[in-house]
């Protein structure tokens, strides 16, 4: 696995949130997203035509692209999320913020496949922000 260090301007993604025990991470993370997408991307991704604001949201930012897990009092708050595109932010929606920060890539190669994968470089404490 390699590791090099990338300079980010500042982020702001849209999505949603549920807050996570860290000893049941490895359960409950999984059965967010399954259950996130029973209720809210099955049928749009059938038809990809929205029929609320959410979900006209959810295409044109890309809500699903990525996952933020922050710190919260009790745990993590674990995020599905996209990056944000601008725009009304529908009820149901947050934002959340990273400000310009340096980050760690990690990269692995296997037989079939590159992957990479995207860390905020410490100091990981108070890194994001909700609005």
């Amino acid at each position: 696995m390699n590791v090099t260090y990338e300079k980010k301007k500042a982020m702001t993604f849209i999505g949603y949130h549920t807050e996570i025990r860290p000893d049941e991470g490895y359960v409950k993370c999984p059965e967010f997203w399954e259950k996130e997408y029973n209720q809210k991307y099955a049928r749009l991704w059938q038809t990809m035509r929205p029929e609320t604001p959410v979900e006209e949201a959810f295409l044109e930012n890309h809500i699903g692209m990525f996952a933020i897990c922050a710190e919260s009092e009790n745990g993590f708050d674990y995020w599905i999320v996209g990056l944000y595109q601008g725009g009304k932010v529908p009820n149901g929606l947050e934002l959340y913020s990273f400000p310009e920060s340096s980050w760690a890539v990690f990269s692995a190669k296997g037989p079939n496949f590159t992957r990479s994968r995207r860390y905020k470089a410490a100091p990981y404490r108070g890194c994001g922000k909700v609005s």
